[in-house]
């Protein structure tokens, strides 16, 4: 997925995603590297900006279901 991080002036990303694993019957993209790239060309996957790892997802209901009876 590319997109344009507005928060940080509109740097231009590609954020990848892979090693799903099931959570509680939620499949999650466990490995969540984000590269930086430029207007005419896809992201260099040489080197990513950043790296997320998750390890572990716990579900919280939203406030509906826990009004519910």
């Amino acid at each position: 997925m590319d997109y344009i991080v507005e928060v940080n002036g509109g740097i231009l990303v590609g954020h990848y995603t892979s090693r799903y694993q099931t959570f509680d019957g939620l499949l999650v993209a466990t490995r969540r590297p984000v590269f930086r790239r430029n207007p005419y060309n896809p992201s260099n996957g040489n080197l990513p900006a950043l790296t997320r790892y998750i390890r572990a997802v716990e579900p919280v209901p939203s406030r509906d279901e826990q009004a519910q009876p």
